[in-house]
């Protein structure tokens, strides 16, 4: 893909401007069992975990949590090779998260690049498959008045990859698909649902090409200041980055 003079940006939520809290309560549960992991190998767990439903259970992980959380965690419990009464564990991992507001988590750079990108004269949108918790979650990690436009799959009925909810998007902003450029971590929704509507998409994945062999795509960027080195020539990311 070739750099053009996008218009508007829209992004994704979930593991592109956002993280939440789920490797920490399932580190918890591991010292609850007298279970040593390293905490960078659970993290890899979970990232394949991701992948695996975005390539063979496509929109599931936009449903609410209830509706996949012990296939979810089994898979998790698969990848490091444990196995765990899962009723006990997710239950365990419920209860964690539901004590605490601040389950979402903005990442350290999130604002920073929008904040970049605001300042570089690009208008700003989001557009995610997420339940209707979407606004009060952008709300809560701080970001929600940096866009102009605000698509969720809940809202709107329609859920990516359907070309639909990007159209929307194309009519909202009053941009052409080729002014519009999409940042996401899902070939699968983000990239092929973007395809369709003609909309060029920045694909994030946060292990370099880890959990994502069967793809081969370009741009390819680990978190959003590899999108910010993308769109803008001479910008220094470790200058940037906190």
């Amino acid at each position: 893909m070739k750099r053009k003079k996008f218009k508007l940006i829209a992004f994704d939520l979930g593991y592109t401007l956002a993280y939440n809290r789920r490797e920490e309560y399932y580190m918890k549960f591991l010292e609850q069992e007298g279970v040593s992991i390293p905490r960078k190998k659970v993290d890899m767990a979970y990232h394949l975990a991701d992948k695996t439903f975005m390539r063979e259970f496509h929109g599931v992980l936009g449903r609410p949590r209830e509706t996949y959380m012990p296939w979810y965690i089994g898979l998790v419990n698969y990848f490091l090779n444990k196995k765990f009464d899962i009723l006990k564990q997710v239950n365990f991992i419920y209860e964690q998260s539901n004590e605490v507001t601040d389950y979402w988590q903005p990442f350290p750079w999130t604002v920073k690049v929008l904040e970049t990108l605001k300042n570089q004269g690009y208008r700003l949108a989001l557009l995610s498959n997420w339940d209707l918790s979407c606004r009060a979650v952008l709300k809560q990690i701080g970001v929600y008045d940096y866009f102009e436009h605000i698509l969720v799959s809940s809202e709107v009925q329609i859920s990516k990859p359907d070309a639909r909810i990007f159209q929307k998007l194309i009519e909202l902003s009053d941009c052409r698909p080729d002014e519009i450029l999409y940042v996401g971590d899902n070939y699968y929704d983000d990239v092929i649902g973007a395809r369709k509507a003609g909309i060029d998409t920045v694909l994030i994945n946060r292990f370099g090409g880890e959990g994502i062999d069967e793809i081969d795509y370009e741009p390819l960027v680990e978190d959003t200041f590899g999108l910010i080195e993308w769109l803008v020539s001479g910008m220094l990311k470790n200058n940037m980055k906190p």
